[in-house]
């Protein structure tokens, strides 16, 4: 007799969820870490507009200063370093550092030695000193490993996004210093100007999902598979109100763009023919989303009779409820 297969507990890591926005992935991820269950989901952001990127420049500046600027107390406070403001406070006042306004060392007991502001701009004086010799990449990487940038990191609640971040800024900056060889502010002044980038490899890499919820949509999630999949978002159904602008209908390989005015026989003809594709659009996102699973899909399906919500009017309540429903098919 042959034996059956071992079988084990089922872990976050075998779990993804499947919805049809950004906004759901975000707010899913929000609810599932407030509760304490790891959870990564992809991003529309580039890798420039995160956090991260703000805090890596502030650093760069504040190279580029020697220490010696207001952009040293910017750097310092970010999460790369981890001062609190009251321990900035108190070291600027400890110090009596150039142009420190009205400095007053709060109360209480005062920061450790490694709080302590002489030494926080020795250290930036020492690496805009090795730059020329080291370029970016060594200088920064003595700086996350002497100041514990990414044990730091990883310590808060959304460290492994922010530290996934640091390290493929980290990539894309070591590129381009060693492309035009950068100063410390010329390469700030780059990463400024990525903002608006929008290539493929510029997105926000995914944190590690070893162990962790994966939340994707419906289009990322194409070709692939997963254990287990939760449809939580398979009843919604966009509302078909004639949105009053032009209409954009596709016959076959052709586009049309569709001007007639509202209330008019022609643009009521072109509105149901935009419904009766978006129909069939929603049918082959239900399947994309139905067919994820190797082992198991958990459906939702509602909420029923919420704000005059048709059961029949989703793809899913179509599969459902044929031939309980007017809606066409």
């Amino acid at each position: 007799v042959t034996p059956p297969p071992p079988t084990r507990a089922v872990v976050p890591g075998d779990l993804a969820i499947i919805v049809a926005t950004h906004q759901q992935a975000a707010e899913l991820r929000s609810a599932l870490g407030a509760v304490g269950v790891p959870a990564v989901a992809a991003s529309t952001a580039t890798v420039y507009e995160s956090a991260a990127a703000a805090w890596i420049t502030a650093w760069l500046d504040a190279v580029a200063g020697g220490g010696r600027t207001r952009a040293a107390r910017r750097a310092v406070v970010t999460p790369l370093f981890g001062w609190s403001m009251r321990e900035l406070a108190w070291s600027l006042a400890h110090a009596g550092a150039a142009g420190a306004s009205s400095p007053v060392a709060p109360g209480g007991e005062p920061p450790g030695p490694e709080r302590d502001w002489s030494r926080w701009a020795e250290r930036l004086r020492r690496a805009a000193e090795r730059w020329p010799r080291e370029g970016f990449a060594r200088v920064f990487d003595r700086e996350a490993r002497e100041c514990g940038i990414f044990e730091r990191l990883l310590a808060r609640a959304a460290g492994e996004r922010d530290a996934t971040d640091v390290r493929h800024l980290f990539e894309l900056l070591n590129a381009e210093d060693r492309r035009v060889r950068s100063s410390p502010s010329s390469l700030a002044a780059w990463l400024r100007d990525q903002a608006d980038s929008s290539a493929e490899e510029h997105a926000q890499r995914l944190e590690s999902d070893e162990d962790a919820v994966r939340i994707a949509t419906v289009h990322a999630s194409k070709g692939l598979e997963y254990p287990i999949v939760l449809l939580p978002y398979a009843w919604e159904h966009r509302s078909g109100r004639d949105p009053g602008g032009p209409l954009i209908l596709r016959d076959g390989d052709r586009t049309r763009l569709s001007l007639w005015q509202p209330g008019t026989p022609e643009r009521e003809a072109d509105r149901r023919a935009l419904a009766a594709e978006e129909r069939r659009e929603e049918i082959r996102r239900l399947y994309v989303a139905l067919t994820r699973a190797a082992h198991q899909t958990v459906v939702w399906f509602g909420p029923l009779g919420s704000k005059g919500l048709d059961p029949g009017a989703s793809a899913l309540g179509r599969l459902l409820l044929r031939g309980a429903t007017a809606d066409p098919q």
